[in-house]
């Protein structure tokens, strides 16, 4: 058994696990209108949404499911019987994805939200006698109907909790070269001078908002292959105009950039890159180093990651199977022909990792997530000598949220958020006092 599924039986204190099918319903009988309700958007392949009106509420568009009765033993049990009854769909409990509960639309209560994936061989037979119309949107299409507060939140919480496809964010995906991501597939649009220019305004607006909200500090993403890290790159950028990457060239699309942003804020400003892309024809440290350099005035620190999306051997979250202190030489280069301060990440997880690295001035800061999700009190402990009672990261790979269509990070030996995620498959307090 998976060693991250022990440790959550032992932690969650149940046995199995807690999962949204298993997540116990909260109900408060005693108030009048209170109520329990689960809805499931069901996906198809093509990414588009099965929504429904029904007869007892026609003017609004929304995810079939329906009330919690008594005798469910659970808001997913609730959903096979509603399936069944609604749409003569004959679902197995383990379909159904949790996403989110919310407030009740009408009164007292939860709405527990969830999506599930059919395939074209799902048959439906919809229930004419509750069901007045059922219709498959694309996801942004479904954003603009009318609906009602739940259904909203749940369309924004599947928009927003995948990676970049036209059908999610409402337009077509835009990039410095029309090259599909080996990951999403989809064939981007090659940006014209006209929005290179919108997009660079845009980030210059975007720094001046951060600067009036009180941030101290600006830091530009261009790593792990996203827009302004595919304009560095030769792998991701091959036009044929003055915007084109060249190897340890400059970059105009990044002089323009940080031009413009500097022009908005007078905040200290530095740059996220990979130094390591790990596919043919990618950026490296030393073509990396070359376009930096020609831009060297414009910061004041460099970020170093590594990675960009790739079917297999993921740098962006490296597996901790990997070897410790990842990007350590390379963030040595930068530092050193740069003249920058250099903050670094890739794989730390001890004390003694972090203070060699500042010591050999390879970094002068370093930057980790999964060991203090693993146990906040790192630091603390590695100071006071209780590094040996440090909680290590096992890479579960359950921090990673967005690819597990999670709706929040989640370590299983982090009590806020395992407090966090018993809230969101519907066990809170109240639950502990069942019906």
């Amino acid at each position: 058994m998976d060693a991250s599924v022990v440790v959550e039986r032992q932690l969650l204190r149940t046995d199995p696990p807690l999962t949204s099918a298993t997540a116990p319903v909260s109900r408060r009988a005693a108030q009048p209108g209170h109520r329990e309700v689960a809805v499931a958007a069901l996906l198809d392949g093509d990414e588009r949404v099965l929504l429904v009106r029904t007869r007892k509420l026609p003017l609004h568009w929304q995810p079939p499911g329906g009330g919690v009765d008594p005798e469910d033993s659970s808001p997913v049990a609730a959903l096979v019987r509603e399936m069944d009854e609604e749409l003569g769909l004959d679902l197995d409990p383990s379909s159904f994805q949790f996403e989110m509960r919310i407030k009740y639309d009408f009164g007292s209560g939860s709405v527990y939200c969830f999506s599930a994936t059919v395939s074209p061989s799902d048959r439906m037979v919809v229930n004419s006698a509750e069901i007045a119309e059922a219709r498959w949107f694309s996801l942004a299409e479904a954003r603009t109907l009318p609906a009602y507060p739940a259904t909203r939140a749940l369309l924004d919480r599947l928009l927003a909790s995948r990676q970049a496809r036209s059908v999610e964010i409402g337009h077509q995906l835009v990039a410095a070269s029309a090259i599909p991501c080996p990951v999403m597939g989809e064939v981007p649009r090659e940006l014209s001078r006209d929005e290179i220019a919108t997009v660079c305004a845009q980030f210059g607006a975007a720094a001046a908002l951060a600067e009036a909200a009180g941030a101290h500090l600006v830091e530009i993403h261009a790593a792990h292959g996203y827009l302004v890290g595919g304009f560095l790159s030769p792998y991701s950028n091959v036009r044929d105009d003055e915007y084109r990457a060249v190897a340890g060239g400059q970059s105009r699309f990044l002089a323009e950039l940080l031009d413009t942003v500097r022009s908005r804020t007078s905040l200290p400003l530095g740059l996220r890159v990979s130094v390591v892309e790990n596919v043919d024809g990618g950026l490296d440290v030393d073509g990396l180093l070359g376009t930096l350099s020609h831009v060297r005035q414009a910061l004041s620190f460099v970020s170093v990651s590594g990675g960009v999306y790739v079917p297999e051997g993921d740098l962006i979250i490296p597996s901790r199977l990997l070897h410790r202190m990842l990007w350590r030489e390379q963030a040595a280069v930068l530092r050193r022909h740069l003249a920058l301060p250099v903050l670094l990440s890739g794989n730390f997880q001890t004390l003694d990792e972090v203070e060699a690295a500042i010591a050999d001035r390879t970094a002068d800061m370093v930057l980790m997530v999964r060991s203090l999700l693993a146990d906040p009190d790192w630091l603390l402990k590695w100071r006071t000598g209780q590094g040996t009672s440090v909680q290590p990261c096992i890479n579960c790979n359950l921090c990673k949220y967005h690819t597990r269509r999670e709706p929040h990070v989640y370590c299983p030996f982090n009590p806020e958020l395992i407090s966090i995620r018993r809230r969101w498959l519907g066990n809170g307090s109240r639950s502990r006092n069942r019906r």
